[in-house]
């Protein structure tokens, strides 16, 4: 039987009880270091990725529309997103409806 330090501080009772349960967690342990580790699958993306080149900041921007949603304040239900792809700059504005003079 695995002899240890004692838990408890002057009687073996505590000891006596979490023995055989200690035992079994080293062993299982001792075990566990032993099974060979497997690695990790390479998910590789199906295409090469073409990184987008910006030379400076706000020198490209994305820019998207997004909705309807339902209304809320003002009317507004559509979603103007623009993205500055050197610095990763957000700016978003709602709109009440999508025209040539809004966007």
């Amino acid at each position: 039987m695995y002899r240890g330090p004692y838990i408890g501080s002057h009687s073996h009772t505590y000891w006596l009880v979490l023995a055989e349960p200690m035992r079994r967690c080293y062993e299982l342990g001792s075990h566990l270091q032993q099974v060979p580790k497997v690695a990790a699958i390479q998910q590789l993306p199906t295409t090469p990725l073409t990184p987008i080149v910006s030379p400076l900041p706000f020198a490209t921007w994305g820019m998207d529309i997004l909705g309807p949603f339902p209304k809320a304040t003002r009317q507004c239900k559509f979603l103007f997103i623009t993205v500055d792809y050197f610095i990763k700059w957000i700016e978003v504005e709602a709109l009440a409806s999508i025209t040539a003079t809004e966007v």
